[in-house]
């Protein structure tokens, strides 16, 4: 898989991105849902985008839920439990 460079700015960003990664980011920044950069477990230390959706809406403030960020893209995702919500992210 290619990767390309991504674009630079204030944002949390991967230094290069794939083409899915690319679009996964451009998918959730249209739709308003904000990207954080992830490190899963078995990830080697490489590092991909992902999306953070709570199941306890007091701790969540604005955050998706995981059908929003399902819905909002045609990426395939891989969850990741953490305890009281899941990170969504691209593999």
């Amino acid at each position: 898989m290619n990767s390309t460079p991504a674009e630079v700015s204030d944002r949390d960003v991967l230094e290069t991105e794939t083409s899915r990664q690319r679009q996964f980011r451009e998918d959730m920044e249209g739709q308003g849902i904000e990207v954080r950069t992830y490190s899963g477990r078995g990830m080697c230390g490489q590092r991909t985008y992902g999306v953070t959706c709570y199941r306890d809406g007091g701790r969540s403030g604005h955050a998706p839920s995981e059908q929003d960020v399902y819905s909002a893209t045609k990426v395939r995702l891989t969850a990741d439990s953490m305890g009281l919500g899941t990170i969504l992210y691209v593999r």
